[in-house]
């Protein structure tokens, strides 16, 4: 139970965490203690006495202050709809930038600057290495912004609108063949199949290999459903995906065999941390060398470089949810079953039949 420090202000009260609690008692009205520290942002006796006297003006005019009126209050609600894991993940990053500059303000002082603002915080921060940081942030506002223009609360999607500035890459890395010592990307590529093969913990061994033989981000096979597999075909929409477009790719056999013997609604999700130390010992006992470093995603850059010797490059571009960026790409499409043949000569490069 909280210890109350009695200030000489009637009715605030401060906690043992410096807290400032109030007891609102106006108009013949009486309120639970409400701590003004958390709820909005009052750090000093003089900021709750305002604060206080605000919501007593809002009174008289016959206004609720105590109703859905501030961001963070859309946003707790967003959290609450969220699984506890999701939800922890989210708020601590929202908790830590957003909240500050967007949480204590009512819904109808909030502006593009505002969001600008919390990119540019974070960016200052010198916590952020890369551009997805920002882009996490926008996906967790996302939500309460397209509810409150749903609800007419504003007018505009701030949001959409606000500009993200880039985010310099901290680490400058090599060029692939540089990283391996100029090992041969095929051998490569071979001793990473086989090393995954040995892997004992099922979910593990299927989340590194379906990485490695279909080159989608580790991030997205996590979030694949049953329900997105049809007979051979992943079904990749554009929700799961860092990809502007919905996708769809085909699995090898080694996977198809594995689906015959589970029914997790997520068949490929597992720690990430231990798939990244199961990868740092595949690297080490298979003697593939390195300089800096030679990450799970950089399987794609094997991928690429071996296909583009046989295939067209933007079809093995495609592959990846890569593409060119010249006006023709605009207009250039590939046949699924143009790319079939690709992933299936690399299968085949893999397993050494090549």
């Amino acid at each position: 139970m909280a210890v109350y420090e009695e200030r000489k202000v009637k009715g605030i009260t401060v906690n043992k965490y410096s807290e400032y609690i109030v007891r609102l008692n106006y108009l013949g009205q009486r309120w639970a203690p409400k701590n003004f520290t958390k709820l909005y942002g009052c750090y000093s006796l003089k900021e709750t006495e305002n604060k206080v006297r605000e919501f007593k003006e809002m009174l008289d005019r016959g206004e609720n202050p105590f109703d859905d009126r501030r961001f963070d209050d859309y946003m707790q609600k967003y959290f609450d709809g969220l699984k506890p894991t999701t939800a922890y993940i989210y708020k601590k990053a929202y908790d830590k930038y957003a909240k500050p500059i967007l949480g204590y303000k009512e819904i109808k002082q909030i502006s593009q600057t505002d969001i600008e603002n919390v990119y540019k915080d974070m960016i200052d921060s010198e916590t952020i290495k890369s551009q997805n940081s920002l882009k996490k942030m926008r996906q967790y506002l996302s939500p309460t912004f397209k509810r409150l223009m749903a609800e007419g609360k504003i007018t505009k999607d701030y949001l959409a609108l606000a500009e993200m500035p880039k985010v310099k890459n901290h680490t400058e890395l090599s060029s692939l063949n540089l990283r391996l010592n100029d090992q041969s990307f095929k051998i490569v590529a071979q001793k990473l199949y086989k090393g995954i093969q040995k892997i004992k913990h099922d979910g593990i061994r299927n989340h590194l290999l379906l990485t490695l033989m279909t080159m989608r981000r580790p991030s997205e096979i996590r979030r694949t459903t049953q329900h997105d597999i049809i007979n051979d075909v992943v079904f990749a929409y554009i929700e799961r995906t860092k990809s502007s477009i919905d996708e769809r790719y085909i699995l090898p056999t080694e996977i198809l065999e594995y689906l015959k013997s589970t029914d997790k609604e997520y068949p490929f999700r597992a720690d990430e941390h231990a798939c990244g130390r199961a990868w740092h010992k595949i690297l080490k006992d298979e003697n593939i060398t390195f300089r800096q470093q030679f990450r799970i995603y950089d399987s794609r850059h094997l991928f690429t470089s071996l296909m583009s010797k046989k295939f067209n490059r933007d079809l093995v571009g495609a592959c990846i949810s890569h593409y060119a960026g010249d006006t023709n790409a605009v207009y250039q499409s590939f046949e699924f079953d143009d790319r079939k043949d690709v992933y299936r000569a690399y299968w085949e490069l893999l397993r050494g039949k090549q």
